[in-house]
């Protein structure tokens, strides 16, 4: 269902490396200008998504992003196989990688309150403890420039942890793996 009957001139061909000659999918190149206007939008876009959701939800949506990751398991391994031409078992165990980050990355968001950590609980000799809390906001735009050969769990994890703490994502994938970043 990737595979492209009629590519277009001047656009980026994602080929099967297997089969050269097979058009996996196809992607439209950016210019340096380009990039610096996603850089703006990106850094604009952040601050919505920081000020407009809590912990809590973005939480709750980044965990159904993982579950939709995971439904979709087949389909990314399919991307993957055509695109980086690796074997059926190693393309899955790469999608499952991600799917486990996700997972890891939920569960210690969770845990942690949104990243808010205590510093001190215990009493010390007798008087109560004063508490510190360290909290931890985003620093805003993260840019991930995923490899050819593992696009699917290193620019995948990347990008979740930055978009679940906040921060906002620009994906540069490699030429050769775009389809599966």
């Amino acid at each position: 269902e990737f595979l492209v009957t009629q590519p277009r001139e001047s656009c980026l061909l994602d080929l099967n490396p297997a089969y050269p000659n097979q058009v996996v999918a196809q992607f439209a190149y950016c210019s340096d200008s380009d990039v610096f206007g996603m850089m703006i939008d990106a850094r604009q876009e952040q601050k919505r998504w920081w000020g407009r959701l809590s912990g809590e939800a973005r939480l709750v949506l980044m965990a159904g992003f993982a579950d939709q990751v995971e439904k979709n398991l087949h389909r990314l391994v399919v991307a993957v196989v055509w695109e980086a031409g690796k074997s059926r078992g190693e393309a899955k165990a790469e999608v499952q990688e991600l799917i486990d980050m996700m997972r890891y990355y939920c569960r210690l968001y969770g845990q942690t309150n949104g990243l808010t950590i205590p510093l001190a609980t215990e009493e010390m000799a007798g008087r109560k403890a004063k508490f510190n809390r360290a909290v931890f906001r985003p620093y805003g735009v993260f840019t991930v420039i995923s490899p050819f050969n593992f696009p699917v769990a290193l620019c995948g994890g990347m990008s979740f942890g930055a978009l679940l703490t906040g921060n906002a994502v620009i994906l540069k994938p490699a030429p050769e793996t775009p389809l599966s970043a």
